[in-house]
């Protein structure tokens, strides 16, 4: 079996301008932005970005009539356990935690429909992966890969996020290959959104100007915060305290922000 590979997050506080869009973007609520401790996202509320539609929705009419005859298999299916039985109907608790994976649709298809935020595909070449190699596998945050009866690797793609966290733990390149070819939103979106759209269509990373120029954006009294497996930088500036946290037990290393 291949030795495992480290997968390191980190933000370069000298770069981070504060905008928001890897809040935006982060299918795992693992980053969050705010303003004076207050939750602020300034790429959603300056119109740059459209807002990004975490959909699920139950009928609740058909829920009801087939409730005594339910085994409630789409309660234990969600891992992430938001899915609760109110004794009539069952209710999602907190539908902006949702991952929109669809193990809940696949078990209940008559009750329940989930959008995925990301609209992909993803292709793995077998013959490429190493021998004995289960990274992918034990990397996928939503339990989307399996192994078939040979023990060659298999996507079920009706579960993939598209999040290329499998991708950026294979150590052979070219084995995985995904591609992002819609995002669910409300709206269309500025020019700049199709500017991000079209890089994750094409699964590239985005640089900014100054990380391409080499500069380094002039923010005052930046404070990096490594401490309780969370990462946080801080911009002071006269009134105002930005401030950008990671959640690293959330954070699942993929590459989307």
């Amino acid at each position: 079996m291949s030795s495992p590979i480290s997968v390191h997050i980190d933000v370069d506080p000298r770069r981070c301008v504060f905008c928001g869009l890897c809040e935006v973007f982060c299918p795992f609520n693992a980053i969050k932005v705010s303003v004076n401790d207050k939750p602020i996202t300034s790429a959603l509320k300056s119109g740059i970005l459209p807002e990004i539609l975490r959909k699920i929705e139950i009928d609740e009419e058909t829920c009801m009539h087939i409730n005594f005859l339910c085994e409630r298999l789409c309660v234990d299916a969600c891992p992430i356990g938001i899915i609760r039985f109110n004794g009539s109907c069952i209710q999602i608790n907190s539908a902006a935690e949702c991952l929109t994976r669809g193990w809940c649709q696949a078990v209940c298809h008559s009750v329940i429909k989930v959008d995925k935020i990301f609209q992909g595909s993803i292709k793995v070449n077998s013959e490429k992966c190493p021998e004995r190699c289960r990274n992918c596998f034990y990397a996928c945050p939503v339990n989307a890969i399996c192994l078939d009866e040979d023990g060659k690797v298999k996507v079920l793609e009706e579960f993939c996020i598209f999040c290329g966290a499998c991708k950026n733990f294979c150590p052979e390149d070219g084995t995985i290959n995904i591609s992002i070819t819609g995002i669910n939103t409300r709206q269309t979106g500025s020019n700049a959104w199709k500017t991000f759209t079209e890089r994750l269509h094409s699964y590239k990373p985005i640089h900014n100007r100054a990380a391409i120029q080499g500069m380094d954006t002039p923010w005052p009294k930046i404070v990096k915060i490594r401490d309780k497996g969370k990462l946080k930088i801080e911009r002071k500036a006269y009134i105002k305290k930005h401030t950008l946290e990671l959640d690293l037990g959330l954070c699942e290393k993929c590459q989307i922000c």
